[in-house]
């Protein structure tokens, strides 16, 4: 299955066992927490009785917490080195400096955020960075390399007030993305951009699931029943 930042096509239509790797949403590790209502105000176990259990009463917790890993992309040099019409995947001639920030910094020129990998690690292929012979295959398979991953609090607090006995009043007050932690999209994953310094950078960041930002957002809302 093609994956954002990847082609839609092998890179070597004759050797398609080099396409075997991750699919495009392979996520490794994930947890999910979803959180409850506390037992606390009047009616229920703890801080029941006086003015805290009036304070505490018909509070309500919910939401989700959610932790996952990046999902899978690929890294393509700068050249057609198997002549196919397509660049091929990068090759790794120094793993050991693949987590290091690039000697450009963590923020770029153009305001990036550094969330790649050390373009030094890889074969450039300009004849000076340790060149691959034309013709050899990189030995990286698909979708061997991890986006940013994800740390997202989304909390919805909701306080019931009895009016009368037939007449309740909701607060409620809804939080996305509660502690504002940013979720970087995937980074520039063209070698060819190292001399623009925008490789191994991420430009912006995912959005919610209907479009708007991934920045904290906070909704306020009261609702009558009767």
């Amino acid at each position: 299955m093609p994956t954002l930042n990847n082609g839609n096509y092998p890179v070597d239509s004759f050797a398609l066992s080099r396409e075997h790797g991750n699919s495009g949403f392979d996520v490794r590790q994930r947890a999910v927490m979803n959180l409850y209502q506390p037992n606390i105000g009047r009616g229920k176990t703890f801080l029941s009785g006086g003015f805290a259990g009036r304070v505490f009463e018909g509070w309500q917790i919910s939401g989700i917490a959610q932790w996952q890993t990046g999902t899978p992309y690929d890294i393509f040099g700068p050249l057609d080195t198997l002549h196919t019409g397509l660049a091929d995947r990068a090759t790794v001639i120094n793993s050991s400096v693949l987590k290091a920030v690039p000697s450009t910094g963590r923020v770029n020129s153009s305001g990036g955020v550094f969330t790649g990998f050390n373009p030094a690690a890889f074969n450039l292929e300009d004849g000076i960075s340790a060149p691959i012979p034309w013709g050899i295959p990189s030995a990286v398979v698909r979708n061997n390399w991890y986006g940013p991953g994800i740390n997202r609090w989304d909390v919805a607090l909701a306080k019931n007030t009895a009016i009368t006995e037939r007449m309740k009043l909701q607060l409620r007050f809804e939080f996305y993305n509660l502690f504002n932690r940013v979720w970087f999209a995937k980074p520039d994953n063209l070698l060819a951009d190292v001399a623009t310094g925008q490789f191994g950078y991420s430009t912006a960041t995912m959005t919610q699931s209907d479009g708007t930002t991934s920045a904290r957002q906070i909704q306020l809302g009261a609702k009558l029943t009767f």
